[in-house]
């Protein structure tokens, strides 16, 4: 995995090299929404935090000069 890259204010992107398909990319996904399901305590306050997840799969292969 290499470093999350932000985009925007809350828009990150977490590139994964050599997955092996579809299955292992849900896998990795999934894990990090069931970490995003634990409540943060903030100055004694409980926090929830809502995430949504983007999969997006490609190739080295580039048609890019």
């Amino acid at each position: 995995m290499r470093n999350p890259g932000i985009i925007g204010g809350d828009e990150f992107v977490i590139l994964l090299e050599g997955i092996s398909g579809i299955e292992k990319a849900i896998q990795f996904t999934e894990r990090i929404l069931k970490d995003f399901q634990t409540p943060l305590i903030l100055n004694d306050s409980e926090v929830i935090i809502s995430t949504s997840i983007g999969i997006v799969l490609g190739t080295n292969k580039s048609n890019y000069k």
